[in-house]
């Protein structure tokens, strides 16, 4: 009895050990998933970087995508929203958006709360905030400029027809003046006429 007790507890030993050896095997096999998935994610993540370095914005967008897809709300879904940030604002970007780059940003602070970009971040949408408050003002003026440019042609162009309008009134004044000149020494001529037909009728 004794020895039947003492193979149940080697069974059971055992049968333990079994099931412990394969949950560790599982839990050892998640981890070495997460781990080549992360590898992956930084492989992206390096890519994404050498393809900015290239001028390839677009690539680059997609590579840092493809990262926060697979890592919402972890390391390094962080990083690579971050670089989609900054691939955004990038001042060679020739689709540059600044709407987008505050986007990513936000979206950094919002679903990574923990990250250690955290500061960079806050600076960075400090920065953007600014940069395009200082936009509007810049677009507020030029578009009062160009209103005060067209209310300046439109009065170059009242003035230049008030201009000719003068030269038209002066051209008709000098003809007035002629005419009247004209009916003076008709009106002298007559007058002259009729004082020579007086006289003539005098001396008769």
């Amino acid at each position: 009895m004794g020895k039947k007790r003492e193979q149940k507890g080697k069974r059971l030993f055992l049968y333990c050990a079994c099931l412990l050896a394969i949950l560790l095997s599982v839990a050892g096999c998640g981890t070495t998933l997460n781990l080549q998935k992360r590898e992956q994610g930084i492989d992206h993540l390096d890519l994404a970087e050498k393809l900015v370095n290239k001028g390839d914005y677009e690539g680059a967008l997609k590579e840092d995508d493809a990262v926060v897809r697979v890592y919402p709300g972890v390391s390094p879904g962080d990083r690579a929203l971050f670089h989609m940030g900054l691939i955004w604002a990038h001042p060679d970007n020739a689709g540059r958006d600044y709407k987008k780059a505050l986007d990513c940003f936000q979206r950094l602070i919002k679903d990574f709360p923990g990250s250690a970009l955290m500061e960079e971040v806050r600076v960075w949408v400090g920065a953007i905030n600014e940069l395009m408050l200082y936009e509007g003002r810049v677009r507020d003026r030029e578009d009062t400029i160009s209103v005060l440019k067209k209310q300046l042609d439109a009065l170059k162009e009242t003035d230049t027809r008030v201009e000719q309008k003068n030269k038209d009134l002066e051209e008709t004044v000098k003809a007035l003046k002629k005419q009247i000149k004209a009916l003076k020494e008709i009106d002298l001529g007559i007058e002259e006429k009729k004082r020579e037909d007086s006289s003539g009728k005098t001396n008769r």
